[in-house]
């Protein structure tokens, strides 16, 4: 999920610290200490699906990643194939119909330097065509931030799209929230 510019970023540092290590040939100790440590892995990435899914359960496992894929690499078309026309995603407010919350999204998405937050599946269950994703949201740095449940419909090209979609909350609960 990569999310953030992991590539980018690996790019830079060894660029970096192969042009550091080249200024600083004196001796090897030098060298090493100006090489970057490597990069954190980014916990959004993409996994494997575990081996006991069930084909269907495998493809909405993939489709859930692709969905956040779109999101990390700000592309709004992407994102909004994945959306059902009659969806209902519920966060801050809630976003009723495709058109609403790809405005919101792509507001969201594209605003920033980064992505405000990724995520990736470690659940997908299947019953006939309807499916539901679930698993961790992190913020840009990476940091656990929240949570994430998805519900899907398939179509009938076999293709998945998302219709309900929440999060858990971040942060303290407020009083009086439910």
């Amino acid at each position: 999920m990569s999310a953030f510019g992991a590539a980018a970023a690996l790019c830079l540092a060894l660029a970096g610290g192969n042009a550091v290590a080249e200024q600083t040939k004196a001796t090897p100790a030098a060298a090493a200490a100006a090489t970057p440590a490597p990069p954190a892995p980014n916990p959004a990435a993409p996994q494997a699906p575990p081996a006991w899914l069930t084909d269907a359960e495998r493809s909405l496992w993939q489709t859930e990643e692709a969905f956040a894929a779109a999101f990390a690499a700000r592309d709004p078309e992407r994102f909004a194939a994945f959306v059902a026309e009659d969806a209902v995603f519920a966060g801050r407010t809630v976003l009723r119909g495709k058109a609403a919350v790809r405005e919101a999204w792509t507001k969201m998405m594209t605003s920033g330097p980064v992505p405000p937050f990724s995520w990736r599946p470690s659940r997908a269950m299947v019953v006939g065509d309807v499916g539901t994703t679930s698993g961790p949201v992190f913020d840009p740095s990476g940091k656990w931030a929240g949570g994430f449940h998805s519900v899907w419909r398939r179509q009938a090209d076999g293709n998945w799209k998302i219709i309900l979609d929440g999060g858990a909350a971040c942060g303290e609960p407020k009083e009086g929230a439910p």
